[in-house]
């Protein structure tokens, strides 16, 4: 069960989305599994919200029925629903980013100390450990010290994280200014759940990430860095030590989660197969278009606006039944994001592409 199906993450999520209702977690079957959802006091489930990456099944033994036949409720579709794992050799042998979205973790029991990770992430990118240390020395030569901590609780550390997020989007989305999801992080620190991991000099905040922790499984969810320290890589120095802290805190797992970026490749030892489950009409056009935009990128533009009209077809609808006039401007900035996010997805899949063929066999290239 992943931490989107945990008591404190409901109860942190209930606080800050829906203070008026009483949410609890209910069992649902789809195609032969059990998946937990947040539900309404009506017995709705809520399968999709932003900050809630994807849900997994859980195993029948740990299901409130156990059996399929005595599970009343069925749900029709879960948009991001985690169909299994594999190695990450098997996700690029069987070229399984057709029709998966990855999401790459490390196992962790996969090796016997950190050095052997060190080892296993030189196989596939021998520089990218040696960089680091480099830039780290050139950072407290030419800056300061530098102080990693795990556990932060500084105030400050989660405003820098907030402000750069909200920095980072401020031409598209507002969800790191919105104070509803500012208090949902808040909710998720005072459980618990949310570690405050950070990479500063003196007061000077150079990187912040929200990673949380759920049954010895670490999510590295929100990172940010400052921009004005860009050429030390202060991300990529953060990310490593909370790694490393991480393996040393006996963790099974650290999950870098959904996202195709290049990078993820170079320490993931596994992935979870994310995509829709169940046949919605909405999830069913929302795949086509990802199929597209994977195999052939270089008609992105053409597949790019198709869908922006798909989604102008769909607002217009919405405001023909709402009658709704401030609609066009919420209408006219969603598109704006989702132009954004399309680009983005089109450059990844290009860089996870280019970076596949690189891959001619994982197993000797580990073997070095």
């Amino acid at each position: 069960m992943n931490i989107y199906s945990s008591t404190p993450f409901l109860a942190a999520f209930n606080k800050a989305y829906f203070p008026e209702v009483q949410l609890h977690l209910e069992d649902f079957l789809l195609q032969g599994q059990i998946w937990r959802l947040p539900t309404f006091p009506d017995g709705e489930p809520i399968t999709d919200w932003q900050f809630i990456d994807f849900f997994e099944p859980i195993p029948f033994s740990q299901a409130k029925t156990t059996t399929t036949k005595t599970t009343r409720k069925i749900v029709p579709s879960i948009p991001w629903a985690c169909h299994g794992v594999v190695t990450a050799q098997e996700w690029f042998d069987l070229n399984l980013f057709v029709p998966y979205t990855a999401s790459p973790s490390i196992h962790w029991s996969n090796f016997a100390s950190w050095e052997e990770f060190l080892a296993h992430v030189k196989s596939h990118n021998p520089k990218i450990y040696r960089d680091s240390q480099r830039r780290k020395r050139k950072l407290e030569k030419e800056v300061g010290p530098v102080k990693f901590i795990w556990n932060d609780t500084r105030p400050g550390a989660f405003d820098f994280c907030m402000k750069m997020k909200a920095t980072q989007f401020a031409n598209s989305q507002d969800m790191f200014t919105d104070t509803t999801n500012i208090s949902f992080f808040q909710e998720l620190i005072n459980s618990g759940l949310l570690v405050v991991s950070s990479l500063s000099i003196g007061d000077k905040f150079l990187a912040v990430d929200l990673g949380a922790v759920w049954e010895d499984r670490f999510y590295s969810w929100i990172a940010v860095y400052d921009p004005e320290y860009n050429t030390y890589a202060p991300g990529r120095l953060l990310m490593h030590s909370t790694m490393e802290e991480s393996y040393r805190q006996g963790h099974k797992e650290f999950d870098l989660l959904v996202g195709r970026e290049v990078y993820k490749w170079y320490y993931a030892t596994h992935t979870r197969l994310i995509s829709p489950m169940g046949r919605s009409w909405k999830s069913s056009v929302n795949e086509q278009f990802k199929q597209h935009l994977i195999n052939f990128p270089k008609t992105a533009e053409n597949l790019r606006a198709a869908k922006i009209m798909f989604n102008y077809t769909q607002q217009i609808l919405s405001q023909w039944q709402s009658s709704n006039v401030n609609s066009f401007n919420v209408w006219q900035k969603n598109v704006k994001a989702l132009a954004a996010q399309i680009k983005q997805d089109i450059n990844t899949h290009k860089q996870e592409y280019e970076y596949f063929l690189t891959q001619k066999s994982w197993s000797s290239d580990s073997s070095n």
